[in-house]
């Protein structure tokens, strides 16, 4: 079995911080490999989206990590889907122009059509003084609305029959705010009832227990 196949079999078993330690030694050895580097982004946002809220500084440092050698694959192979959609996911503002590049490539991937669902989301929940420090960093600041959130996870939940914790949480929200309460029950009741695998999926099942209480009263 080869390096990338047993880094791939620890991220189908789990076994996230296994496959950290093992992509990350060898890239020390093999610093421009584009298929390390990609996969060692995806360890660094898989590590880090199993801690919970404690551990917000652990997880900042591993999605840091993430970015640059998603940045430093990007560079070397802009056209690699793997590539494209693990620069996407660690990011950050940069983050919709590599979805978009790689939902061109791969129509059918789940992953990135909720990650730009929670990247319009963000952008649509901006505070005035959100999009004023924005605009000072970008010629251009990023826009979108709930409704493009929205129609990216109706997406993701046609590919997933409705199986991904997070994204029923984040449908539920964006229901809500647009006012289609029974709609937004449903999808927290889904995310509620689903079965928890790992302290990230149990923080955002607890915040949807709350949000279920306070939009049943």
């Amino acid at each position: 079995m080869s390096i990338y196949e047993t880094i791939d079999q620890l991220f189908e078993d789990q076994k996230v911080e296994e496959a950290y330690d093992i992509v990350k030694k060898a890239l020390t050895e093999d610093k421009e490999n584009v298929e390390l580097l990609w996969r060692y982004a995806a360890a660094c946002y898989k590590c880090g989206s199993k801690l919970n809220k404690k551990e917000e500084a652990k997880k900042k440092t591993l999605y840091l990590e993430g970015r640059e050698a998603s940045v430093a694959a990007y560079r070397l192979n802009d056209s690699h889907f793997k590539v494209l959609k693990w620069a996407a996911i660690v990011s950050g503002y940069k983050f919709k122009e590599y979805l978009d590049k790689a939902l061109a490539i791969d129509y059918n991937e789940s992953s990135l059509f909720h990650m730009r669902g929670r990247f319009a989301f963000s952008v649509a929940n901006l505070s005035w003084l959100e999009r004023k420090a924005a605009a000072a960093f970008f010629a251009e600041p990023p826009t979108a609305t709930i409704d493009e959130a929205l129609k990216d996870f109706e997406e993701c939940e046609k590919l997933e029959d409705g199986a991904w914790l997070e994204n029923n949480l984040y449908l539920a929200k964006c229901y809500l705010q647009k006012g289609n309460k029974d709609s937004g029950i449903k999808y927290l009741k889904l995310a509620v009832e689903m079965e928890a695998d790992d302290d990230g999926e149990r923080d955002l099942q607890a915040e949807a227990k709350k949000l279920l209480e306070k939009n049943s009263k």
